[in-house]
């Protein structure tokens, strides 16, 4: 790869105007020195709020904005960035991240650029949650995460956050999205299926508002129930069996620390969870899907 490696920046985006100012502020303060950031494409999926508005707002040639009529999905959208793309590397990101570190897009490629991998993702860290419903979903991912970066030395799925994900080209090009559900989970696997490299960045991290209400945490609950049964048609049960599959020892554990810490917690937790299992099993999936609003607001 050149010394220098092309990049585009890729968000999908609907109803962002709550961050997505924020976040491009945040991309054009990044530090340029060991790449060159060609183009960041904000594709709107049909938004009735200001997100196309901000976007156009920033006076930088580099910044295309699709102001797209009708919602297709995250997956569409991103279909429609990768083949706007023709750089060495491709990130997307969602628009309701924060991002801190001024290096974070480096630490991003890195792996990429020194052709360790071809797919990588970062580490997530939970914003200070603000309802009831908000502490008893981050202290379960909290747990949850612990095991994800033990796994592997946290090259596994689990690590394979939709939130952000840096792309070599060779990988990108040859990859089209079929489902909006689970286009996470789908990044890593297809990256598998072909003999290429996934690698966990634990030094690049970003920050997330996990949803702070029970319906948009049960509509983020069953879409995950719903991935594996989906993914499992594309790759085969076999694959996505042992790519989801974690330690029994390892669950229990972080199961009884749930408990130790916060029983009540714990429990509600633990009935929401069977409850969108079960949930799953009878409810068609959405390609558009309901948006999580608490999360927007960061």
């Amino acid at each position: 790869m050149n010394k220098f490696p092309s990049v585009t920046i890729g968000i999908p985006a609907y109803n962002e105007a709550e961050n997505i100012g924020s976040l491009i502020t945040s991309i054009l303060n990044q530090d340029f020195h060991n790449f060159n950031l060609v183009k960041i494409i904000i594709s709107s999926d049909n938004s009735s709020d200001d997100t196309v508005k901000i976007s156009k707002s920033f006076d930088e040639n580099i910044i295309d904005v699709f102001d797209n009529k009708t919602r297709k999905g995250v997956a569409f959208r991103q279909n429609q960035i990768i083949q706007s793309s023709n750089t060495d590397v491709l990130i997307l990101l969602n628009a309701d991240i924060k991002i801190k570190q001024k290096d974070f897009l480096w630490r991003m490629i890195m792996p990429i650029v020194s052709s360790d991998a071809d797919l990588t993702s970062c580490n997530l860290a939970a914003l200070e949650p603000r309802t009831f419903i908000g502490k008893i979903m981050v202290f379960s991912f909290s747990l949850g995460n612990r095991v994800f970066v033990e796994m592997r030395g946290g090259h596994n799925l689990y690590t394979c956050h939709g939130a952000v994900r840096a792309f070599s080209k060779r990988f990108y090009k040859d990859l089209e999205f079929e489902e909006s559900v689970g286009e996470d989970a789908y990044s890593y696997l297809d990256c598998l299926a072909k003999g290429l490299t996934y690698r966990y960045v634990a030094n690049a991290t970003a920050f997330i508002r996990w949803p702070e209400n029970a319906e948009d945490q049960y509509h983020q609950s069953l879409r995950f129930h719903q991935s594996k049964k989906i993914l499992s048609k594309k790759f085969g049960e076999k694959l996505v069996h042992k790519e989801y599959k974690i330690p029994k020892q390892k669950v229990l554990i972080s199961v009884i620390k749930f408990y130790f810490f916060h029983p009540v917690h714990a429990l509600i937790y633990t009935l929401f969870y069977f409850y969108t299992k079960l949930s799953s099993l009878f409810n068609k999936h959405d390609n558009t899907w309901k948006v999580s609003i608490s999360s927007k607001k960061l």
